[in-house]
């Protein structure tokens, strides 16, 4: 039996948040979601969360907020940043080793880029059990 693995997510669209969580769901993961970047970094957890999924254009704090906070936090936490536009933005967060998905996201790509985090992370921390 595969260990169940810990995702943070983090987006503003309702509808896109939940089908995040869903997605990580469906292959037995625990999804723990956050509507915007203060709410993601109150739950983020550095002993328990393996990966961090977030928007990138969100009002108040952006997604580049959330990374560099969770970097300071645990630098070698796994993070997939999702977006549509302002290739600045995702110019740093490439900067800070966030794995890029472009909006909209096609779901293959989605998992495709979850499970090569869950195994850096797996790599990096060791599989917890």
């Amino acid at each position: 039996m595969r260990t169940q693995r810990h995702i943070l997510i983090v987006e503003d669209d309702d509808p896109i948040r939940a089908l995040f969580g869903d997605l990580v769901s469906a292959l037995g993961h625990r999804a723990d979601l956050a509507r915007h970047g203060a709410e993601a970094l109150e739950m983020f957890d550095p002993d328990l969360h393996d990966v961090v999924i977030t928007d990138l254009m969100m009002p108040g704090m952006t997604g580049l907020e959330v990374i560099q906070e969770i970097r300071r936090r645990r630098p070698d936490t796994e993070i997939i940043v999702i977006s549509g536009s302002d290739l600045d933005l995702v110019h740093r967060a490439e900067m800070l080793r966030a794995v890029r998905l472009q909006k909209p996201v096609d779901i293959e790509h989605f998992y495709a880029a979850l499970n090569a985090a869950l195994s850096r992370s797996s790599a990096s921390r060791g599989t917890r059990a």
